[in-house]
């Protein structure tokens, strides 16, 4: 019997739809036997009826997975920087192009006040230049520059209000910048003190110092202490930078106090924490010296003033600021 003579794959024969098959193809009922025996055939007793074929189930639709929706992530929001409460005390940065936000000028030709200082007043000892566009004081000390006091010293220097430094129980923030000339002796240690920056606290002698006579080659942040006005406790050095010929960029918190425990100093250069000598970032230590009667309010000088010596010294300072955060001296 041929594949196309067999019944219909799937089909439905009632008894006497099977007898005429008996009748008329025995052949097909040979057939119906075998598949019944394999399953193909099966007897519906219900219905009295023969089932040919293997009804075909409808086909099955897989279950649907919804797409994966990844989480949204909420936009990050900067941290609002709260502004500043703090407050400019003094500004010494040269910004107006010339001396007069300084109290005082003091070399060997001129040793006044700083709105006197004019421009056909300027020599090398002290003058404004423009470095990148930014007004800054040019100090030049040579043999001999003494403005007539302190002898055996030579000096360059500008000196701020008593607001340019704090009082017993302030603790205030200050920026400086200061770059060395190419041809600044790398041997002041050796050669003599001098010091091109210092923290005066009362009419006396300055208990923080910036040095370039501590360490040859390095400008170094001195602690001065004094046990009493002029009675020294014995300097030492906290911090020391090559003085090179780029620019220093500093920034310092000072709790000004005659106290070795309320007294402190921390610095940034160039926007980095420095870790001092002793491996902390704060130094503890009295940062003025201890004046009866008196809150010691004191004044900023900067410049160059070192002990009396033959090679010419030439720096520039300018940017300096007195406030009583970080943000009002930034």
């Amino acid at each position: 019997m041929s594949q196309e003579a067999m019944p219909d794959p799937v089909a439905v024969y009632s008894a006497a739809q099977i007898d005429a098959l008996i009748s008329t193809r025995p052949d097909a009922i040979r057939q119906i036997v075998r598949d019944y025996l394999t399953g193909a055939v099966s007897y519906d007793d219900a219905a009295d009826k023969l089932v040919i074929g293997t009804p075909t189930a409808p086909p099955t639709t897989p279950p649907v997975t919804p797409p994966v929706t990844p989480p949204v992530t909420p936009p990050v929001t900067p941290p609002v920087t709260p502004p500043s409460t703090g407050k400019r005390i003094f500004t010494g940065d040269y910004s107006t192009g010339d001396f007069t936000q300084w109290t005082g000028v003091q070399n060997r030709l001129y040793n006044s006040n700083g709105a006197g200082y004019s421009a056909d007043k300027q020599t090398y000892l002290a003058k404004i230049v423009q470095d990148g566009g930014v007004p800054t004081a040019r100090f030049e000390v040579r043999q001999g520059d003494n403005p007539g006091f302190s002898a055996g010293t030579d000096r360059s220097e500008v000196a701020g209000p008593t607001s340019s430094c704090g009082k017993e129980g302030d603790t205030l923030w200050y920026s400086m910048s200061m770059k060395f000339d190419p041809s600044f002796p790398q041997n002041h240690a050796t050669l003599g003190w001098a010091l091109v920056a210092q923290w005066h606290g009362g009419n006396i002698a300055p208990s923080i110092a910036w040095s370039v006579g501590w360490k040859n080659g390095s400008l170094s942040l001195l602690m001065m202490p004094q046990a009493a006005v002029d009675q020294w406790m014995g300097n030492y050095s906290i911090y020391d930078v090559p003085l090179g010929t780029d620019w220093h960029n500093f920034k310092l918190q000072i709790s000004h106090s005659a106290s070795d425990t309320k007294g402190f100093v921390r610095l940034w250069r160039n926007n980095t924490r420095v870790i001092f000598a002793d491996g902390k970032d704060t130094h503890y230590k009295r940062t003025m010296a201890p004046i009866a009667g008196t809150s010691g309010a004191g004044y900023f000088k900067q410049g160059l003033y070192r002990k009396a010596m033959a090679p010419t010294s030439i720096l520039y300072h300018r940017g300096f600021k007195c406030g009583t955060d970080e943000a009002s001296v930034s």
